[in-house]
């Protein structure tokens, strides 16, 4: 047992420390699976994400090269806001009908829902 006693910084790195850990830009684009990204929709999000200005930077950067469009694309909700292509042309044509006042079901599993941004009051997440 040769770490018998020793505190965990002392110990050597193992196999699993080696692994390559994802990089933010793979983060960010995984955080883009919603369509649309801003701070207020991933400050309850996994805490494994980078902090919300390491992101901005890499979506900055996304948006420099095209692949996403920065704006704001959703109401109501301050910062900086980036979207898909694809999503951007939903939004919109999601905008432009009539409002019909059809009631709306959401999943209790929809992550906008369990963030407690869509659904008023505190969120039960926190």
């Amino acid at each position: 047992m040769p770490a018998a006693g020793r505190s965990p910084a002392a110990l050597p790195p193992s196999a699993a420390d080696q692994r390559p850990r994802p990089s933010s830009t793979s983060r960010a684009r995984c955080c883009l699976r919603y369509g649309v990204v801003f701070w207020r929709l991933l400050e309850r999000e996994a805490p494994w994400l980078p902090p919300w200005r390491d992101l901005l930077r890499v979506y900055r950067r996304l948006e420099a090269r095209g692949e996403i469009r920065g704006g704001r694309f959703v109401a109501g909700f301050s910062g900086e806001q980036f979207a898909l292509p694809d999503a951007i042309g939903m939004l919109r044509e999601t905008r432009r009908k009539p409002a019909s006042g059809d009631w709306i079901s959401l999943s209790g599993a929809d992550p906008l829902n369990l963030a407690g941004i869509l659904t008023p009051g505190r969120s039960s997440r926190r």
